[in-house]
């Protein structure tokens, strides 16, 4: 009786370390995986890095541009106004007499 006590406290004890060896392992899979995905991360982000601060100058320049022209077309209507109030003022002004 007691050896059969004491095998099926073996076999719990032989299936429970099983149980942890199978859980070590996995764990020691995850975290290597998972430092490589950092070692990979870590490498990806100056690319993504590099990626922005170029979209970044290009789009400043883009903007730059865009103000040039609106500045040039708001002068430019600016400049076509005053031609306007000029030639309204010479045609609608009554005659002076003398």
């Amino acid at each position: 009786m007691r050896i059969k006590l004491f095998q099926a406290i073996h076999d719990k004890l032989c299936k429970k370390y099983q149980e942890v060896t199978n859980e070590t392992e996995l764990a020691n899979i995850e975290k290597t995986t998972f430092q490589r995905l950092g070692e990979h991360e870590l490498k990806a982000i100056n690319k993504r890095v590099g990626r922005l601060q170029q979209e970044v100058k290009t789009q400043e320049a883009r903007e730059k541009e865009l103000q040039k022209t609106y500045s040039k077309l708001s002068n430019k209507q600016w400049k076509l106004a005053q031609i306007e109030v000029r030639d309204a003022a010479s045609t609608t002004a009554a005659p002076i007499t003398y």
